[in-house]
């Protein structure tokens, strides 16, 4: 019963994405509420099934983002990496202070490229 409730718990939180395909072809996947362990799988699939529809580039909006983790760290390097067994890559736009300092402490910052739109990412402190 206590392992039912967890895996419901885990089920419901986590995180949402929705994505837009463009006139140009190009698709925008919104994500939106916590990337993590518990919601990482449902994000890559959502994601993926959005990338079959892309012709090109692909544009993460994280601004709806509340939390990451390395789990959420390891969708956006599928996604990445899916983009680009398809000829295009990963555009970051709307990325949060605290995604932004997980890329770069983790070196994710040189992978990503971000738009204009989206805010640069902090030095570190010190």
């Amino acid at each position: 019963m206590l392992m039912e409730t967890w895996l419901a718990a885990l089920a419901s939180s986590g995180a949402d994405a929705s994505a837009h395909v463009g006139a140009d072809g190009r698709v925008t996947i919104a994500i939106r509420g916590e990337m993590d362990l518990a919601s990482a799988g449902s994000l890559y699939r959502r994601a993926r099934a959005a990338l079959s529809e892309a012709d090109g580039d692909v544009r993460v909006d994280l601004g709806g983002v509340t939390f990451c983790d390395a789990q959420g760290l390891s969708v956006l390097v599928r996604i990445a990496n899916d983009a680009q067994r398809q000829g295009g890559r990963v555009l970051l736009e709307r990325v949060p202070p605290n995604v932004a300092r997980l890329l770069r402490i983790t070196g994710l910052d040189r992978r990503f490229p971000m738009s204009a739109g989206a805010p640069s990412i902090p030095e570190p402190l010190g």
